[in-house]
């Protein structure tokens, strides 16, 4: 009777076990299964600026919610879509959200860093910075439907960039007698979507200087400064380009140059860290970035201090 009742448990703890199993892999196939269509949480980021930006408060708010550095945003002028560069993979790609919803579209997945996106106004055309084949940094061409490319993600269809993307500043890449060891950083887009600023060492290794791609003309390349330059932007009608040089002052001052006839303006003159211009979607203002306090209280003024936005 005792080896009866033995038996019995042991069934009852088979049985027991079994539809455990069950349970386990049900809960599973729920847990992985991934449909063709998601429908994307809508956000509206109207109501959070009208809320968090005004005369009384001007706290910042994250567009991206994920681990590791995101860094190098660049949106549409439309304010759709946000490019930026992510090292949630283990190194730097590029992705883009779209702002409207919590969707986020690797667009570069490739063991060598890329950073820096810069996407034309009319969100049809991105550069980026690639160390894939030279670790001082080429710019990379893609041609891209954001949209489309959106719409795909969502419902599980492939979609791919390698093929459709292009060296312009080092096109003889793959030839070693050929290829250009230089840094190329920095890009940013004319308003008509038809040039592209960015500061490169090429033309004067050990310093960058700025020069001009011209997309409409097989991506030729014009030098426009010869005694340094960084981070260049185009003004709003497209006729200037303002930029950083430490040609006058080795804490930096901010530059623009007349592409017409190439005449300069020093734009500051003072003893404080300033870099990083940006042009206002409106050309109205000019942004850019000072370090003016010693934040740190370590005596000295230098990069380590907060730095401040100063239009």
């Amino acid at each position: 009777m005792k080896h009866l009742q033995v038996v019995g448990k042991e069934r009852n703890n088979s049985m027991k076990l079994f539809y455990l199993a069950i349970l386990f892999l049900f809960n599973c196939s729920i847990l992985f299964y991934r449909p063709n269509n998601i429908n994307p949480v809508e956000f509206n980021y109207e109501a959070i600026a009208s809320t968090h930006f005004g005369p009384e408060q001007e706290e910042p708010y994250p567009l991206t919610v994920r681990k590791g550095i995101n860094t190098y945003g660049s949106t549409t002028k439309d304010g759709r879509f946000l490019f930026f560069t992510s090292d949630v993979g283990g190194n730097y790609d590029i992705v883009f959200r779209d702002l409207k919803s919590s969707v986020i579209i690797p667009i570069t997945k490739h063991p060598a860093n890329e950073t820096k996106p810069a996407i034309s106004p009319d969100g049809k055309k991105l550069v980026y910075v690639s160390e894939q084949f030279d670790s001082d940094g080429d710019l990379m061409y893609l041609e891209i439907e954001p949209e489309e490319w959106l719409e795909a993600y969502v419902k599980g269809v492939r979609y791919g960039t390698k093929e459709r993307s292009r060296v312009i500043t080092n096109p003889n890449f793959n030839n070693p007698s050929k290829i250009v060891r230089a840094v190329d950083t920095d890009p940013s887009w004319s308003p008509d979507g038809k040039l592209i600023v960015y500061a490169t060492s090429s033309f004067t290794p050990g310093i960058t200087n700025i020069a001009i791609i011209d997309t409409t003309k097989n991506f030729e390349i014009t030098q426009i400064t010869d005694k340094g330059g960084a981070s260049p932007v185009f003004s709003f009608d497209g006729k200037k380009v303002y930029y950083l040089s430490y040609k006058d002052n080795d804490k930096g001052e901010l530059y623009e140059i007349n592409l017409e006839d190439k005449s300069e303006r020093r734009l500051t003159n003072d003893n404080y860290f300033d870099f990083s211009p940006t042009v206002s979607f409106d050309g109205k203002y000019l942004f850019y970035t000072s370090i003016r306090k010693d934040t740190n209280e370590n005596g000295k003024l230098d990069t380590r201090d907060n730095a401040f936005i100063i239009r």
